[in-house]
């Protein structure tokens, strides 16, 4: 073979271990990334401002006539983990007093256990090779006041993708709820049934959870990767003639 020729050859070597790199690179890159993206809150606002003298409101343990409550779990995935996570609130009506007041306390209440007001989709995986699921709750004192929980598990059937219960299946791997929202509730105190020392108290618990199963890559693409590499390094040292 003559030195063009061999030269020629060796170029032509390299165009196709580049292309070769190129593309493992390309289609490694255009991964998509699993995510969970879930909040929940609970709130409650006292109507008005005034409070009769010798009742004392606290939102936990601090004196607030509102209290309120906030959960947040948003992040990307890339390995399998399992997680918890919880908050509490405690609103608290005492009667401090010597005797028992009149009239009564009106609460605004409010909640949700999922992205009230957006996004949708809460769960996300990127392939059916790995799997995924969450939960979330909102938990009151009693349930006309923070009851309300969604879950959902991917990924799902073609045949599933649609609405499942109170929860949705945007595709075989995206899930939420569609047009997720907030209830809300009125919770009286009547200061009349408060003798000394009584109290009321309205209790809140938030809970999100979620567990994903995201198995080791594969390593064929980096071991494509790894020889293109030392095969154009190879290519590069061999002696001309």
């Amino acid at each position: 073979m003559t030195s063009a020729l061999m030269d020629t050859t060796r170029q032509v070597c390299r165009l196709s271990l580049l292309a070769a790199v190129s593309a493992t690179a390309v289609c490694h890159s255009a991964s998509a990334t699993s995510f969970i993206d879930v909040s929940a809150f609970w709130a409650a606002t006292l109507e008005g401002d005034e409070v009769p003298t010798g009742i004392v409101i606290t939102c936990d343990g601090n004196a607030s006539n509102d209290c309120s409550n906030s959960l947040d779990v948003s992040h990307s995935v890339t390995r399998s983990l399992t997680e918890t996570f919880s908050s509490s609130a405690s609103l608290v009506i005492t009667n401090a007093g010597d005797t028992s007041s009149s009239g009564e306390l009106i609460f605004d209440v409010g909640w949700s256990a999922f992205n009230p007001g957006g996004p949708d989709i809460g769960l996300s995986i990127d392939n059916a090779r790995q799997s995924a699921s969450f939960s979330s709750e909102s938990v009151g004192s009693s349930p006309e006041i923070g009851e309300d929980s969604h879950a959902c598990s991917l990924p799902v059937p073609a045949s599933q993708v649609g609405p499942d219960g109170s929860n949705y299946n945007f595709t075989t791997l995206s899930c939420g709820v569609l047009g997720p929202d907030s209830d809300e509730a009125e919770f009286f105190v009547d200061l009349a049934s408060l003798g000394p020392g009584d109290s009321v108290e309205l209790d809140n618990t938030l809970t999100i959870s979620d567990s994903f199963n995201i198995p080791t890559p594969e390593p064929s693409g980096l071991a494509i990767l790894g020889s293109a590499m030392v095969a154009l390094a190879v290519s590069r040292r061999r002696p001309t003639g």
